[in-house]
């Protein structure tokens, strides 16, 4: 047996998001073409194989994050029968940087819209993006969620959207309010796919479908009638390439518990963030903010020196 195929049976069996299981047998295929070698017979030196081809075209992070679900096949593996132990769990995950804010700054922001402004052809349909990167802003769902919104998923009364758990990593469902911001972009977004596809969008239509409005983008081949989750990151690939920035969907979700958690007035509420963002556990939404310097050197700025060391100093 061969990676590839042990973990097409692992997803059979225990993934329920279409995406990761997608994710899970991608890296199956990747290790079986760089290790050469089958679950009954892979040791450590082959792991050592598949880790140094991999740092050559990738970050530390990107093979960390293989190393992760391969740890997991190989449990199953070892579960099954197939192997006798796991050898991935005796690799270490390489060493990070940290310190550097995921989060966008206001240059970055500016940089983003002027740019997509002064390219309107080169983006088309810019609208669209524009409203996507307005979505990703002022909710920080993850881009999986804004695929599988739905326009029943809109309450425009309670002013809620819900994001279901099709597009949810953990399979789970919330609510989150809808800024006022959003009322407009998704109107605007409705009328403009109702006047292509020439009705009314129905309550099970997706509210973003950049197929639609561009024929060069291919449609979602698991979900019907959705577009690819991939078409968000190939636009900020396109994006980052013609201007040099370091832009994803997901660097909008720390940019939104960032800038939650450090308000220009009063206390952080971090637990509202943690709503906002889905996190099970609050450990998770703490490394998502990035304390920004202004806040950093407010509190710094509140240390003073007690009474009576000020006297032994200014004797």
């Amino acid at each position: 047996m061969y990676f590839e195929e042990l973990a097409a049976e692992y997803c059979d069996l225990n993934v329920f998001n279409e995406e990761t299981r997608i994710t899970i047998i991608r890296i199956g295929r990747l290790f079986d073409i760089r290790a050469m070698c089958s679950v009954e017979e892979y040791s450590v030196r082959d792991i050592a194989q598949f880790k140094r081809i991999t740092l050559a075209n990738a970050k530390t992070v990107t093979y960390n994050g293989y190393l992760r679900y391969l740890r997991i096949i190989g449990d199953y593996a070892v579960a099954q029968g197939y192997a006798e132990s796991n050898h991935f769990r005796t690799v270490k995950t390489g060493p990070v940087p940290a310190g550097v804010s995921k989060s966008l700054s206001d240059n970055d922001l500016w940089q983003l819209l002027s740019h997509l402004d002064d390219n309107k052809q080169r983006y088309d349909p810019v609208w669209f993006w524009l409203a996507v990167i307005k979505t990703l802003y002022f909710t920080g769902m993850r881009r999986r969620q804004l695929v599988s919104l739905r326009v029943s998923d809109l309450d425009f009364e309670l002013m809620v959207i819900k994001l279901s758990h099709q597009g949810s990593k953990t399979y789970r469902e919330w609510s989150i309010p809808m800024h006022s911001v959003l009322v407009g972009v998704f109107q605007e977004v409705m009328t403009k796919s109702s006047s292509v596809l020439d009705r009314p969008l129905a309550p099970s239509d997706p509210l973003f479908n950049v197929c639609w409005h561009n024929g060069r983008y291919k449609p979602c081949e698991q979900v019907a009638g959705q577009m690819r989750a991939r078409a968000i990151t190939d636009f900020f690939k396109r994006v980052n390439k013609n201007t040099g920035l370091n832009i994803g969907a997901h660097k909008f979700r720390h940019t939104v518990a960032t800038r939650l958690c450090n308000p220009a007035e009063g206390a952080p509420d971090i637990f509202a963030v943690q709503q906002i963002l889905g996190h099970t556990m609050i450990s998770t939404t703490r490394r998502y903010v990035s304390m920004s310097s202004g806040r950093l050197t407010k509190v710094l700025g509140e240390m003073n020196l007690p009474n009576l060391a000020q006297k032994v100093l200014t004797r």
